[in-house]
């Protein structure tokens, strides 16, 4: 089968790219693959002698990557030439359902073309009933929380189904000989430096613990530009001595590998994401993985996350409501609660280590039911489904 896959650049440390890198790898050992992407740096990574660009991985050419402007109504005009010259049977867009309205104007002008596969991270609800025809449209949808999939699936002619990214578990698991300090809490916050992670509300928090022996540490795109000067922010709320970031570049091209991040959550108790609004909460599941206990708001796959776990082990951290683009409900969390919460931890951890290391015990556990392997598995199953089955495809809905 031929399948053109469209989303962010492989390459980016990011959820939405680490999902699009699983599949390209997946897929290429049963299909001819070809992928459309954005976000690819130019100035970073350069193109092969023949002048084209192609995803790598540990040294192997995976397939070839085409590229799509910034500006939305261009990027559609050039998708639908690629689409038109590669001639795909099958098309898998990786994306918010905002970002694929490129594939769906393909679709919709031809329709019979091409099958059309979208797998769709949803980070805030309730989805916007505007978009409800591009469900119609696909010929399958993946929704990535269940939250969005109940929201779809019983509208007539949206065939669909809720397929959880996780981590791999591979990379991410927990080391016996790393263990944290025993007389101290460690905070972890991997996130990319944008609003909509709210790393500043972490840093916000941790202003207001007095408690020495909490500290936090946070992983972010410190070497590249961001949304926020980090710097000053740490700064103006005086918590040099409380919050340290990455020694090592980290950028959204590059960074460390992935068994040394692993080494960071495993010396961390806490994983902590504060952010407005959440797709997969890849990173809080890869520090579960590795034992630590997840503080976040109460918001989009974050949310179900930890509501998996018995209701005093949930740590929602206090939010509000923000009506914002697109008419989604984002969260802004209480920085007040969150150093509530945090000190909590702490409280435990000194006087009832028995608990604590129940609590971690169990999200260990709870992380290890979701992972890349049985994601990138499913979806090529389906992907098998639609290549079989002509006109309507029933799958089967859980």
């Amino acid at each position: 089968m031929r399948i053109l896959t469209v989303g962010e650049c492989p390459y980016i440390l990011s959820k939405a790219a680490r999902m699009h890198s699983d599949l390209l790898r997946n897929l290429v050992s049963n299909h001819e693959v070809k992928s459309v992407v954005w976000n690819l740096d130019v100035t970073w990574f350069a193109p092969e002698e023949d002048g084209k660009y192609y995803y790598e991985h540990k040294e192997e050419k995976i397939t070839e990557m085409c590229l799509l402007p910034p500006s939305s109504a261009q990027g559609t005009a050039i998708l639908y030439e690629h689409i038109k010259q590669f001639q795909p049977d099958l098309v898998i867009s990786i994306s918010t359902y905002e970002e694929s309205a490129g594939v769906f104007a393909a679709k919709s002008l031809e329709p019979d073309s091409f099958k059309w596969l979208p797998i769709f991270f949803v980070d805030s609800n309730p989805i916007n009933e505007a978009y409800f025809d591009l469900f119609k449209t696909a010929d399958f949808n993946i929704f990535t929380n269940k939250e969005a999939w109940s929201q779809v699936k019983d509208i007539d002619g949206v065939l669909s189904k809720y397929v959880p990214y996780g981590p791999n578990h591979d990379s991410f698991f927990n080391i016996e000989d790393v263990i944290p300090d025993k007389n101290s809490l460690r905070v972890m916050n991997c996130s990319k430096n944008a609003q909509t992670s709210n790393i500043s509300s972490f840093i916000h928090g941790m202003s207001k613990i007095e408690n020495e022996n909490i500290n936090g540490y946070l992983h972010t795109n410190y070497s590249s530009p961001g949304e926020y000067h980090l710097d000053l922010l740490i700064n103006r709320y005086n918590v040099s001595e409380k919050i340290s970031l990455p020694q090592e570049f980290v950028s959204i091209n590059d960074g460390p590998l992935d068994e040394d991040l692993n080494i960071e959550y495993n010396k961390s108790d806490i994983i902590l994401d504060t952010s407005v609004r959440a797709a997969t909460g890849l990173s809080v599941l890869e520090g579960m993985a590795a034992g630590c206990i997840p503080i976040v708001t109460k918001v989009g796959a974050l949310k179900e996350i930890v509501e998996r776990f018995p209701e005093e082990y949930q740590f929602f951290v206090r939010s509000v409501i923000y009506i914002g683009d697109n008419e989604k409900e984002y969260h802004i969390i209480d920085p007040n609660d969150l150093a509530k919460k945090i000190s909590y931890l702490y409280e435990l951890k000194i006087n009832n280590k028995k608990e604590f290391e129940k609590i971690k015990c169990n999200v260990i556990k709870e992380a290890q039911k979701i992972s890349s392997h049985s994601f990138v598995k499913r979806i090529e199953e389906i992907v098998e489904e639609i290549k079989d089955i002509n006109g309507t495809m029933f799958v089967e809905v859980i």
